[in-house]
């Protein structure tokens, strides 16, 4: 069973990222957002986004800040293409 901070933890980052969009496709996005789920919940260490879009680095560094501000760790890669978080 999943430790309710865990859950909560991972409502908290979840609903701080509603409003954006990880990527344009409607099915990568859904994807990016499983994947942060799976590393705000602790079942992986890391997860990676911004593969699907080019001249995506304004977007990215929005959500890099915001993830950072909910306690993960955020490295842009290239602000360009692609951001990797981990706890």
């Amino acid at each position: 069973m999943v430790p309710t901070e865990m859950i909560k933890n991972a409502r908290r980052v979840l609903g701080s990222v509603r409003a954006i969009r990880l990527s344009e496709e409607p099915t990568i996005d859904v994807l990016d957002r499983l994947g942060l789920l799976t590393v705000v919940s602790g079942l992986r260490n890391a997860a990676a986004f911004g593969f699907a879009e080019s001249n995506n680095g304004a977007a990215i560094e929005i959500l890099s800040g915001i993830l950072s501000s909910q306690g993960l760790c955020c490295l842009v890669i290239d602000a360009s293409h692609s951001l990797q978080i981990s706890v």
